[in-house]
């Protein structure tokens, strides 16, 4: 028997960290087998199927996919979980490359619920309904080393980056603001100087220059504005356009000018 609540929560952690890895090795999965890269995600679309009576043992059902997968199913989730275990078995190294820390912290979360339910949790498959399970991995014996490559994945470095969005709200103790991003909301410090730049143009779609940590999975973390621009636009470009317009004609448009012109062309 196993607490329900750590068992949901192991469930869940799972299943995000399963979703991670299908992105990443969807792609690898398709160009080593030339398979459609849309049909190994959809195979890669698991749902839970049902469980033996007193089992614990929580069948994952490949091929989830509304449409389902035109391609053997079985075939892909087989490649997949064995791609999994080697993947999994490669942090205990400290060697995996393609297990994001979003799906190392996520394992991790799902070891450690189990855990509190004084329970193990392992990666199982098997290749036939009477067949037995047997376990790609334990992953209560991997927490600490899943841990590690979760930090070490968020660990950046410093690296000059561009920020696009819109300034959303100010703070002036300590100086800095909030901008809104495709990808959600960055808070960015800034010095002093930049408050009065920052205030003209709150509401505005800006590009900020800053120092940030950069991880290597991309994420961005402690940026500090270094400059503050507005994004052009084609109506400012236009209104620019029509202020120059004509702005030489004065100066071109006499007739010494015109005389000068003409004398200068090149006659054949």
């Amino acid at each position: 028997m196993v607490p329900a609540q750590n068992y949901v929560q192991s469930i869940a952690a799972i299943l995000e960290a399963l979703n991670s890895l299908r992105a990443a090795l969807a792609p690898r999965l398709a160009a080593r087998h030339k398979w459609p890269a849309a049909q190994v995600r959809d195979a890669l679309s698991f749902s839970i199927g049902p469980t033996d009576k007193g089992s614990l043992v929580v069948p994952l059902i490949p091929g989830a996919a509304a449409m389902g997968a035109p391609l053997g199913t079985d075939e892909i989730a087989i490649e997949f979980w064995r791609e999994v275990g080697e993947e999994l078995t490669r942090t205990r190294r400290g060697e995996a490359c393609l297990l994001s820390a979003t799906a190392a912290e996520a394992f991790a979360r799902a070891s450690a619920s189990a855990n509190d339910g004084h329970s193990k949790l392992s990666l199982a498959r098997r290749t036939g309904k009477r067949e037995p399970w047997r376990a790609i991995t334990t992953l209560t014996a991997l927490e600490p080393h899943l841990r590690k490559h979760a930090e070490r994945r968020r660990t950046g470095h410093k690296a000059p980056i561009a920020l696009t969005g819109q300034i959303a709200s100010l703070t002036f103790d300590p100086p800095s603001f909030v901008l809104s991003t495709a990808t959600g909301r960055q808070t960015v410090k800034m010095p002093a100087q930049l408050r009065d730049k920052a205030r003209a143009l709150w509401g505005a779609e800006v590009v900020v220059d800053v120092e940030a940590t950069l991880s290597e999975e991309g994420d961005v973390a402690d940026p500090r504005a270094l400059a503050i621009r507005e994004v052009g636009t084609a109506e400012a470009a236009l209104a620019d356009f029509d202020n120059t317009f004509g702005m030489l004609r004065q100066a071109w448009g006499t007739d010494e000018a015109k005389a000068y012109v003409g004398g200068s062309r090149l006659r054949s």
